[in-house]
């Protein structure tokens, strides 16, 4: 989680090139879903600024959601937003698969 400045969000194509995907600033979670779920992590993030981070293991993580039920949610949220840009990119993909 972000406590303090900026961080630049990026990713690597196949091609090995940077594609930059924005900026984060304070209060932003960022990796949620590898704290749910073993996945790669397909994002980079570089501090754009001095910056202070603060780690979250799983065990805490699971606390946090069943302690504070609008983090949940705020997660949950975010996730789903994830979860639906990511069917519609592959929405768009689909007609290149077709017979």
């Amino acid at each position: 989680m972000v406590a303090e400045g900026r961080f630049e969000l990026s990713r690597t194509a196949r091609d090995t090139t940077k594609v930059p995907l924005g900026n984060v600033g304070p209060g932003t979670l960022l990796g949620e879903l590898a704290l749910i779920t073993q996945v790669m992590r397909t994002l980079t993030a570089i501090a754009s600024e001095p910056s202070e981070i603060m780690r979250i293991n799983r065990p805490l993580f699971r606390r946090m959601l069943e302690e504070y039920p609008d983090i949940a949610r705020i997660v949950e949220a975010r996730i789903a937003r994830n979860l639906g840009e990511m069917a519609e990119k592959l929405g768009a993909l689909a007609p290149r698969f077709r017979d």
